[in-house]
């Protein structure tokens, strides 16, 4: 099966990673990637048809399926910053009026 990490992926990867992690190169990113891809269960269903959520140890990414070919859309982080960014996305709904 052929796995395609987008460049936004990588972006992104370099953006939500706080940790030397973020330095390394773009090859090294991507084959991190790829790993969260291949071994990662998917858990949950995106807005699109066959795009899901995949998460790997603690590491999640939001992947296009198809039966041949996986796209990396782009990188979610680790659970901490997920969790971080869901609940400041309620604080921004919550201070517009928006349940």
């Amino acid at each position: 099966m052929e796995i395609v990490v987008t460049a936004h992926a990588i972006e992104q990867y370099r953006n939500k990673t706080f940790t030397p992690d973020a330095e390394l190169e773009d090859q090294e990113i991507c084959r991190r990637i790829t790993n969260i891809c291949k071994k990662g269960t998917r858990a949950g269903r995106k807005a699109g048809a066959s795009v899901y959520k995949i998460c790997y140890e603690g590491l999640a990414v939001v992947a296009k399926v198809s039966p041949n070919k996986i796209v990396a859309i782009t990188y979610l982080g680790d659970r901490e910053y997920q969790h971080w960014y869901k609940m400041q996305d309620r604080k921004t709904r919550r201070r517009a009026g928006c349940r």
